[in-house]
């Protein structure tokens, strides 16, 4: 996040919905490579071959980092099964429109127990966040179901995901 590569969730600041006089942070569901999360969700045929073709561009570009071919596609379908995690845990796109859903003002100590064991304030201090006491957390649901999905992957999964996240970001 630091670097501008947008992984697992969006940070930032923001107007504040419901007062336009304030800037507030907030933080959203995103992480995805594909344009939405009906691109990993649907097992329509040609959702089957998007997601084929996705992985065959993964590898791809990590066989350019230097990567073996064997390697490359263990990376590639690791991150599509990420990512796919992150999709299961979004909103939908009409979820996604109603503004009322997306207003959530919480504490840090209340996102804190959303996701207890992400150290929040060691994020925001790395991130180097001006002191704020509450930000809006537009999918309280999707930062729970991470915090539920995401300590059972393996940290293999992790690191080709963030990998070719740079890559991408970097190409």
């Amino acid at each position: 996040h630091r670097e501008g590569i947008g992984v697992l969730f969006n940070f930032g600041a923001q107007p504040d919905a419901k007062d336009s006089n304030k800037t507030i942070a907030s933080l959203s569901q995103g992480g995805l490579s594909l344009p939405d999360r009906e691109y990993y969700l649907k097992t329509d045929p040609k959702s089957v071959e998007i997601r084929q073709k996705y992985v065959e561009h993964m590898t791809k570009m990590f066989q350019l980092a230097g990567d073996t071919t064997e390697m490359a596609e263990a990376k590639a379908k690791a991150v599509l099964a990420f990512e796919t995690i992150i999709a299961k845990a979004s909103a939908d796109r009409v979820s996604m429109r109603d503004p009322n859903k997306r207003y959530h003002i919480v504490t840090r100590k209340e996102l804190a127990a959303m996701a207890p064991d992400f150290d929040w304030d060691a994020y925001f201090k790395l991130i180097g966040a001006p002191a704020f006491e509450t930000l809006n957390v537009s999918g309280p649901d999707y930062v729970k179901q991470l915090a539920t999905d995401l300590p059972n992957e393996d940290l293999d999964a992790f690191k080709a995901y963030f990998e070719f996240h740079l890559l991408r970001a970097r190409a």
